[in-house]
């Protein structure tokens, strides 16, 4: 949906970092891209973790 470059600038929640457990903050538009204002994750899950290790590695402290 969005570039690489996109969702890093706008702060775009990869799909895969969406579980069961993730809170919503606040009310989103349907077909709105979420972010990382609109959602709380689960820190406890091994792709959020994969993630922000992936993260540190490109210089990017997005989690």
């Amino acid at each position: 949906i969005a570039t690489a470059e996109e969702s890093n600038a706008k702060g775009y929640v990869p799909f895969g970092l969406v579980t069961n457990k993730a809170v919503m903050k606040r009310d989103v538009k349907k077909g709105q891209l979420l972010t990382y204002d609109d959602i709380e994750l689960d820190k406890s899950t091994l792709i959020y973790k994969l993630r922000k290790e992936q993260d540190a590695m490109y210089g990017r402290n997005v989690l």
